[in-house]
């Protein structure tokens, strides 16, 4: 080999040597730049926010305690008149009211009578048949008149021979009257659709004393 060829040889050589280490510098510098750039940047990853929500436990149900109880005076009696038989009436004539007791009688705190009774009406309600055409059965009921004006009307009272029936008499009915004799009618009447059939009365009287019981 001349010199000539030596020396190309040795340039070759040294060229090559050059060019791999320039190119594992590109190589190591390039690697780097794709890291960083394709990579972002590393953020530290906080923890996922919750929003605590307390559960509350079912409340109890309220309850209202009671109110001491208040001690009241008996409320005011009301009384209304009851509605009267239906007019024309038909009397009958007929003996059916045995007897009329004054029975639960109350003494007044002053004076002499009663301040309240009731009454007990021994009768004979048994009316099959009594209303014709049909010979349908009646409806016995009582009204009771103190001095003329209506103060009680009793239910359909069911059918006896020897019947015995109470009537009260509320206080109210008799709060209207004065002191002194009250006369006492009871009449035994039987429901009809267009009249009222009057089968017999009873009077009586009794000493009233419009003051009342304590």
């Amino acid at each position: 080999m001349n010199d000539d060829t030596l020396r190309r040889s040795r340039r070759a050589i040294m060229r090559s040597a050059v060019l791999g280490i320039v190119g594992g510098l590109a190589g190591c510098v390039g690697f780097d730049g794709l890291e960083s750039s394709d990579s972002p940047p590393a953020t530290q990853k906080s923890a996922p926010t919750t929003t605590e929500s307390t559960a509350s436990s079912p409340s109890a149900p309220t309850t209202s305690s009671p109110s001491p109880s208040t001690l009241s005076t008996t409320p005011t009696e009301t009384w209304t008149p009851p509605a009267t038989p239906l007019q024309p009436t038909e009397d009958k004539h007929e003996e059916r009211i045995n007897d009329v007791d004054f029975i639960n009688k109350e003494n007044p705190t002053d004076g002499n009578g009663y301040s309240n009774f009731n009454l007990q009406v021994g009768a004979n309600t048994w009316m099959k048949n009594v209303d014709p055409p049909e010979d349908e059965d009646g409806e016995p009921y009582f009204i009771v008149e103190i001095n003329g004006q209506i103060v009680a009307r009793t239910d359909i009272v069911p059918f006896r021979k020897e019947g015995s029936f109470t009537i009260p008499l509320k206080a109210a009915a008799l709060n209207q009257f004065d002191s002194g004799p009250l006369n006492v009618r009871v009449s035994l009447f039987d429901e009809d659709h267009k009249y009222a059939d009057l089968y017999d009365t009873w009077t009586g009287t009794i000493e009233y004393n419009a003051t009342r019981t304590t």
